[in-house]
């Protein structure tokens, strides 16, 4: 961790604005919004990308089945 995160780190940690799940900084716009979860636990709570499942990797080909 540089300099510069441990001095947000500790300001945020005064002020009160830790994640309740993981404990990491909760920016200022979302601590005023009223969100009490950091922008990462927020988007895993939400389930980003659950519906689509994982991206296919871009080195693979994609499998031919016959179909056109």
């Amino acid at each position: 961790m540089n300099t510069l995160t441990k001095k947000q780190y500790y300001k945020a940690k005064i002020e009160g604005r830790v994640c309740s799940n993981c404990r990491w900084i909760i920016t200022k716009k979302d601590w005023k919004a009223g969100l009490r979860m950091c922008a990462g636990c927020t988007d895993a709570m939400r389930g980003v990308d659950v519906k689509y499942g994982a991206y296919p990797d871009c080195d693979e080909p994609k499998e031919k089945t016959g179909e056109m």
